[in-house]
């Protein structure tokens, strides 16, 4: 056995955790307001309790149509928080890939809408320790219908048209 290895293994690790906070921090949240534009709403949506957090997961945890939130503490229980915003339209994709990337990790999708246009590329890994559910959510605002362009990990293409909002297309 090396010890003279161990040793730095040792003195390594208690110097990393020597810079981890020892007072726990609030967490933050920013909403959206259309655009590139944010408003601070921590305090009103109730995360600015101090913690030890290290990771966050958001899905639909309740199959209402809307993404709540998971955040994952060092020591303590997890915060669960539930959405009770009516957020408009959406819909959810989930994408079956090939046998060695059966949730087709790596996909692109664009959608574009009256209203909305957007890209997403698609991996459930969110962050430290964090995973999410591997079906996607795209919001539409008020738009009941989008376009959907699926480009796979491959390199091929599928075309949705005229896709009604509130619903779970499998690809």
């Amino acid at each position: 056995m090396d010890y003279q290895a161990n040793y730095y293994a040792y003195v390594e690790q208690h110097k990393m955790l020597a810079k981890i906070p020892e007072v726990k921090l609030d967490n933050y949240a920013y909403r959206n307001k259309g655009g590139a534009e944010f408003e601070d709403v921590t305090a009103r949506w109730g995360l600015n309790i101090p913690s030890f957090s290290n990771g966050a997961a958001y899905g639909d945890l309740d199959n209402d149509g809307d993404l709540d939130l998971v955040i994952n503490n060092i020591n303590d229980k997890a915060f669960i928080y539930k959405n009770t915003i009516d957020s408009g339209n959406y819909i959810r994709v989930e994408l079956i890939g090939k046998p060695n990337n059966r949730e087709a990790i790596g996909a692109t999708i664009e959608y574009e809408s009256s209203q909305v246009k957007g890209f997403y590329e698609h991996t459930i890994y969110r962050g430290y320790l964090s995973s999410m559910d591997s079906k996607i959510f795209l919001g539409l605002g008020q738009d009941s219908v989008v376009n959907l362009t699926v480009t796979w990990p491959d390199g091929k293409v599928s075309k949705l048209l005229n896709q009604k909002a509130g619903q779970l297309l499998n690809i």
